[in-house]
């Protein structure tokens, strides 16, 4: 069974790629799963993430989160906004198959916005949650 949270780290990478909407602000080249700095703009990165394990139910329900990193160069936020919007319609709708797990639901809880301090750059965090449930082996 694959860990929770790498489980909804596959599914996300995989939905961002396949979105024919956010490749029109996005370049499938830009969509990264990996640690770094940002060298191609603009660009999302599926990022960290943590799960919360939970065994008050019998079927042993767990909470994954999600951090989707989106960096672009400009001074303002406006397209870091426009591409968190396309990020959302890309994990609004399921079925979602999560490998290992049932997926009860995805939900993308949050985004936060900033501005890089020299100005060049904004960047945007997309919080993702999903209740899975262990499938039976």
């Amino acid at each position: 069974m694959a860990e929770p949270n790498f489980a909804l780290q596959k599914c996300v990478y995989q939905r961002l790629t396949a979105s024919a909407a956010l490749s029109t602000l996005v370049d499938e080249a830009g969509i990264f799963d990996r640690s770094g700095r940002p060298e191609v703009f603009p660009c999302v990165i599926v990022g960290e993430g943590h799960a919360v394990f939970s065994d008050r139910y019998e079927t042993f329900h767990e909470t994954a989160f999600l951090n989707v990193h989106i960096w672009v160069e400009e001074p303002g936020l406006a397209k870091a906004k426009l591409i968190a919007g396309f990020v959302r319609n890309a994990l609004r709708d399921g079925p979602w198959l999560v490998e290992g797990h049932i997926c009860h639901g995805v939900i993308v809880e949050g985004v936060q916005f900033m501005r890089d301090p020299s100005g060049n750059y904004s960047h945007g965090v997309v919080t993702v949650r999903a209740i899975l449930q262990e499938a039976a082996a």
